[in-house]
């Protein structure tokens, strides 16, 4: 078991427990240093997100949005009513309350896919020794990490359109080989409808919301 192992840990705190219980002198053999491979050649992610990670979908509430964006209208030359904040967005006339509804709607529905890890139960100050795995997933996927104090864990999260696209790029490249996958596939699912522009009608939404339920651990 430990040949199978050894060299394959990304993290010294793997790597010290083994020398700390004498694994090298038991066995014979020399314990070598973290391994430093692409993330996008091998397995070694889908399994370690088997056990630590998760898939969301935020869908935003209207109390979320910012209020001037939701109250401020202007008709454009090319006969549209748009947000002022939100010039993309565009309803033909006439320009009724409805209309203005309408667009709200449609912010509301600007979705964020998230792939989540939760890790450890330290302090900030163990960063360098606990979180190097998610500072080596960030650099792949892009993303933040930050740090509960209330329960003492880190987290990472991609929650953004680019990292995204890279996360699913990977799993459908090494698949997951746990019910996580079945979660991974209700994501990818939501974020095909999204790719359709089907989540800007309310039969649509409601899909995502199906599928949002069903990615809770």
């Amino acid at each position: 078991m430990l040949r199978l192992v050894n060299g394959k840990f990304l993290a010294n705190y793997k790597i010290n427990q083994l020398l700390k219980h004498g694994y090298d002198i038991k066995f014979n053999t020399a314990i070598l240093p973290p391994a430093n491979f692409d993330l996008n050649s091998n397995y070694w992610l889908s399994g370690f997100s088997d056990a630590d990670g998760s898939f969301v979908i935020y869908i935003p509430r209207p109390s979320a949005l910012p209020r001037q964006a939701l109250q401020s209208f202007a008709s454009t030359g090319d006969g549209c009513l748009r947000l002022v904040s939100y010039p993309f967005l565009c309803s033909p006339p006439p320009y009724s309350q409805a209309n203005q509804q309408e667009l709200t709607g449609v912010l509301q529905r600007e979705l964020v896919f998230g792939y989540k890890i939760k890790q450890g139960r330290s302090r900030p100050s163990a960063l360098p020794r606990q979180g190097r795995i998610l500072k080596i997933i960030q650099e792949f996927f892009g993303g933040n990490i930050y740090f509960l104090d209330k329960e003492q864990v880190f987290y990472y999260n991609s929650a953004s359109a680019t990292a995204s696209a890279v996360v699913f790029n990977y799993f459908d490249k090494f698949q997951l080989n746990s019910s996580k996958l079945i979660r991974y596939l209700k994501w990818r699912q939501a974020y095909r409808i999204v790719q359709r522009k089907e989540h800007l009608t309310e039969k649509g939404l409601n899909k995502i919301r199906k599928l949002q339920g069903n990615l809770r651990d």
